[in-house]
């Protein structure tokens, strides 16, 4: 059997499906599993957005000192922190629903 030969077809639907079983049943069974553990979870992930933070705007750094790389680092930089301040909100919205909606719904008087 030639090993050079091109791919055939049908493994892009064979890629497809697989991963479309993946999220469709393992993801779920890992949620599931993530749950019971939802502190730690929550803990683990607040420590790494602790550290990128610490990373992300240490004020040690140094800038290049050439202006073509000096503003290519500038523009990485506010993505980072864009995309940065996206990841602690989605932090912040899993960690109100999974930890404290139950919590205050049942403060305010729900059944």
């Amino acid at each position: 059997m030639d090993e050079t030969a091109p791919p055939r077809r049908w493994t892009w639907l064979v890629l497809f499906t697989s991963a479309t079983t993946l999220i469709c049943c393992t993801l779920p069974i890992l949620m599931v599993t993530l749950a019971q553990y939802k502190a730690w979870v929550f803990a683990g992930s607040g420590a790494l957005l602790l550290l990128t933070a610490w990373l992300l705007y240490n004020h040690g750094r140094i800038c290049p000192t050439d202006p073509v790389l000096a503003a290519e680092y500038e523009r990485i930089r506010r993505w980072n922190s864009r995309f940065f301040r996206i990841s602690v909100g989605i932090w912040l919205a899993g960690f109100g629903t999974a930890c404290l909606a139950l919590p205050i719904y049942l403060w305010v008087g729900g059944n």
